[in-house]
C-alpha cells in the first residue's frame, strides 16, 4: 500500500508542475509531453491498484486461483 500512496504523491507533482507550465506560458508541446506521461503514471497506478486487489483474493478463494491467475496474467500485460 505504501507504494501505491507513493505513485499517487509523484502524480500530485507531476500535476503541480503541468498547472507551473500553464501559468508560466510553456509551449503547448511541452506541456502536452508532461499530461501524456501523467496519464501513463495513472494508467500504471490503476493496474498496480487492480492486481493488488486480485492477488489478495488468491490468498482467500482457493477454488476460483486458476481463474484469478488467469486475469492478473492480463492485466500485467496492459
Amino acid at each position: 500500500m505504501q507504494d501505491i500512496k507513493i505513485r499517487i504523491y509523484k502524480i500530485k507533482g507531476q500535476l503541480t508542475g503541468i498547472e507551473k507550465m500553464i501559468d508560466n506560458k510553456r509551449s503547448c508541446d511541452e506541456v502536452i509531453q508532461q499530461i501524456l506521461a501523467v496519464k501513463k503514471a495513472i494508467d500504471s497506478l490503476a493496474k498496480e491498484i487492480s492486481v493488488q486487489y486480485l492477488a489478495s483474493y488468491l490468498k482467500k478463494d482457493k477454488k476460483n486461483q486458476k481463474r484469478i491467475e488467469s486475469i492478473l496474467t492480463k492485466l500485467i500485460r496492459l
